[in-house]
């Protein structure tokens, strides 16, 4: 995942393959991308005594001017066929902002809810490991990278 990162990375600092055009109607912070964006977003395979099976959770990324949702729930691709878990791979929903940050677009979010996932509890009783901060790249095809998830849009 980390060269998937610095693959974002090399694209926003590139310029060429990206765009980070504003219309004149929009203020510096706020992005210029709405939308429903889906990716698949690959997973540690959960069943491997079935050989051609992968997981991944299937992403949804909403944007409404700054504000981020993003809903993440298990797949699994078994012969070329997609299948929907029940609870296998866990549900996560996070909540956050997306905006420009010393000429980057960041999405920052926090996880609001989860079910069948592991969610680490500290001694304070509370969830840790819970915010995610991420480059946000826009490509000129008008699909997103988040952390080596390509997005394109619904």
């Amino acid at each position: 995942m980390k060269r998937f990162t610095v693959a974002a990375l090399i694209l926003t600092l590139l310029g060429g393959c990206i765009t980070t055009s504003q219309s004149s109607s929009k203020t510096a912070d706020r992005p210029v991308i709405d939308g429903t964006f889906t990716g698949r977003e690959p997973m540690s395979n959960l069943s491997p005594e079935e050989e051609g099976t992968r997981w991944f959770h299937e992403n949804t990324l909403t944007i409404q001017g700054n504000v981020a949702t993003l809903d993440k729930s298990p797949i699994e691709i078994k012969k070329g066929k997609k299948w929907y878990s029940a609870s296998t791979g866990g549900f996560y929903t996070y909540k956050g902002t997306l905006n420009l940050a010393g000429g980057h677009w960041v999405l920052h979010v926090k996880l609001i809810q989860s079910d069948y996932a592991p969610v680490r509890i500290g001694a304070d009783r509370k969830a840790h490991n819970v915010d995610l901060q991420y480059i946000v790249a826009l490509l000129k095809d008008g699909t997103l990278m988040v952390n080596g998830v390509i997005y394109t849009k619904k």
